[in-house]
């Protein structure tokens, strides 16, 4: 394959000339011969939508940087879906491609936000219109290794349709006073490796959804590993369901993960959303997860499992083993109704609550920048309200027990314990349950549907 400079296409690299038509032109000459590899050399270049092709090798020199317009008329506005989406760099229905190198894309973030920031959660207002960073429709065979990617506007990465993706040694540096600012978002996609990623983002690092709807077609997300991460955000470090419509999550593999300054380390929900009832089948069915080896500092809630009613999806086969660190909060585990969520399995587990974490008011918290912290309230000041969180995010819900259960069925804790300092040695409050069919502690099975320990 051919090597093809974007420089010898007049590309200048001084971060101020628009230059997305030169380096359009060095990727659909490689194309049309082929395929090749499209280089970027140092320098600073400034571009709209970048629209990839077959067998084409994106290579970002060290000291080369990628500058996403701040107008988004230079985007290429997709209007596939009911409301219209723009990208930086894009591809649909392309095979053999990578984006390799020592170089940084930028997303140019701050210019899609207004200046104001909301008093109460500490975020940026967004502007409506503003474009993701890496998108890859209905795609195959993509790799995207070694490069930064820095101040996405929207989804940093986003793999929608696509099969045989592999994601390695990628740093991703988002504001974490921008929302929408994802990681990278796996969405009814096959086989996917993700491994040795550094991840900082204003909203979830990594999240498996299965929105259909937006693809225009059934597809699974299936057969996924993420290997070897550092993960911090402002949201949910593993977020694995919300915007699916009724498809398969399932056969996900997460190991070797350290997870710092997050709202929630794993969030997974299978959901009824009102907004979507228009448009998507309620509910995601999400079976065969593992996630082991994980150590949590600085977290929130290390672990939140939920499923509304009056949906078709379900949570299953979930095993969860080798965790330790502290969080301000317990884990909880329940959902609306039973039979929803069943076979879960919680072993070697080491966990402590430090409610310093969350000692700083809402204000201290925007003002040190310390924003994962508001999703909670003070656990003591929280009332039961039999173990139902009031949203599906579990903002607010905060009991103080170190993990709570509710319509559960068949859950083995192994090896498990929580730590509460706070706890007064006579107190019942380590594991509360309700409404729990088929509790086992270390072996030894649970009579009673509702209790505590």
């Amino acid at each position: 394959m051919s090597t093809y400079q974007i420089r010898d296409f007049g590309a200048v690299g001084d971060g101020l000339h628009l230059e997305t038509a030169k380096i359009q032109a060095a990727v659909d000459l490689a194309a049309n011969n082929g395929g090749g590899t499209v280089v970027f050399s140092a320098g600073r270049y400034l571009s709209g939508t970048i629209v990839l092709r077959d067998n084409i090798t994106m290579r970002l020199e060290r000291g080369s940087e990628i500058i996403g317009s701040p107008n988004i008329q230079d985007y290429i506005t997709d209007n596939s879906f009911i409301f219209p989406r723009w990208y930086l760099i894009a591809g649909k229905n392309i095979k053999n491609i990578s984006i390799e190198g020592g170089g940084t894309i930028n997303g140019n973030g701050e210019a899609f936000r207004e200046k104001e920031i909301n008093e109460v959660n500490g975020r940026f207002t967004l502007k409506p219109e503003r474009p993701r960073g890496i998108y890859f429709n209905q795609s195959e065979n993509i790799r995207i290794e070694g490069v930064i990617i820095c101040d996405t506007p929207c989804y940093s990465i986003w793999l929608h349709g696509c099969r045989s993706m592999a994601i390695n040694g990628v740093v991703i540096r988002n504001n974490r006073r921008h929302g929408t600012s994802d990681g990278i978002d796996i969405d009814c996609c096959e086989n996917v490796m993700v491994s040795n990623c550094d991840i900082n983002a204003g909203d979830d690092c990594i999240a498996l959804k299965n929105d259909a709807c937006r693809l225009g077609k059934k597809m699974n997300c299936e057969r996924i590993v993420i290997n070897n991460c550092i993960l911090s955000t402002r949201a949910a470090a593993i977020r694995i369901g919300y915007e699916s419509d009724g498809g398969h999550i399932r056969d996900c593999t997460f190991n070797n993960l350290v997870i710092n300054e997050a709202s929630r380390g794993l969030l997974l929900q299978s959901l009824a959303l009102p907004e979507f009832e228009k448009t998507r089948v309620a509910g995601t069915r999400i079976e065969n997860i593992a996630v082991s080896n994980v150590t949590l500092r600085d977290v929130l809630c290390p672990l939140f499992i939920f499923a509304n009613k009056g949906q078709n999806g379900y949570i299953r086969q979930v095993n969860l083993s080798n965790w330790s660190g502290e969080s301000a909060v317990g884990a909880y585990i329940g959902a609306y109704e039973k039979g929803i969520i069943e076979d879960i399995y919680l072993t070697n587990m080491r966990l402590r609550i430090a409610k310093e974490i969350i000692a700083l008011s809402p204000a201290e918290a925007i003002a040190a920048s310390r924003l994962h912290v508001l999703a909670y309230k003070q656990p003591e000041a929280q009332e039961e309200r039999d173990l139902y969180p009031n949203n599906p995010e579990g903002n607010g819900f905060a009991l103080p027990y170190g993990l709570a259960l509710r319509h559960v069925s068949n859950i083995h804790l192994r090896d498990f314990s929580i730590i509460n300092p706070a706890r007064k040695r006579d107190e019942k409050g380590a594991l509360r349950w309700l409404g729990v069919k088929t509790l086992n502690i270390d072996g030894k099975n649970i009579k009673t549907e509702n209790g505590s320990i």
